[in-house]
């Protein structure tokens, strides 16, 4: 029985298109024949990302061997999707209590932004004095960056979490003593900073 057609990602021996393989003629021919309109026997093209580039194919394994022995220098990568990772926000489970049971006095933390000390409204503040048992409280920035959260007269948070809405890095911190000999510093997301997205 014959196994069923999956699809690959098809590439020039190095880079992104055939640009970079210099003295290849062959390779380069092969890849520039590669587009949805042309019919191939071994394989259907999905689509095209460069004329002589990044290919979209659907093929059996039987054209997979054929495709190795035409262009033994072609990379050929199985379609791989991944799913987004997302981080669930920690949860205060309970609140910090006094004796009385009255909710213990206010203490004010400030979040700026790193470099220019701008003050960061609407991030979300969540502060735990102790992380196993979810107790600890939260808030949201005000517009001059601070931030009132029910901690009373504890001298020591176990995590500080930070998620600002845009435009900086979210923050943790761990063994965290108060008051807080300085403000937390968000570092700002630039697009324009050398990553690996360039290569």
């Amino acid at each position: 029985m014959a196994k069923a057609a999956q699809r690959y990602i098809l590439l020039p021996p190095r880079g992104l298109n055939t640009d970079s393989v210099g003295g290849n003629l062959h390779v380069n021919a092969f890849m520039a024949s590669l587009h949805p309109r042309a019919a191939h026997p071994h394989m259907k093209v999905i689509d095209s990302a460069h004329e002589n580039g990044i290919k979209l194919v659907e093929m059996t394994p039987e054209g997979i061997a054929a495709l190795r022995a035409q262009a033994p220098g072609v990379r050929i990568v199985p379609e791989v999707f991944y799913q987004l990772a997302r981080s669930r926000m920690p949860r205060i489970e309970s609140m910090l209590k006094t004796r009385s049971g009255a909710k213990p006095g206010l203490a004010t933390l400030q979040v700026l932004a790193e470099g220019t000390n701008a003050p960061v409204a609407g991030a979300t503040v969540v502060a735990f004095t102790d992380f196993k048992n979810g107790i600890g409280a939260q808030g949201k920035t005000r517009k001059n960056g601070s931030v009132s959260l029910a901690l009373g007269s504890v001298k020591k948070l176990e995590r500080i979490y930070v998620y600002p809405v845009d435009g900086y890095w979210p923050m943790l911190k761990k063994n965290v003593a108060l008051p807080l000999a300085k403000p937390l510093a968000l570092h700002p997301i630039d697009l324009a900073a050398p990553d690996v997205l360039q290569y």
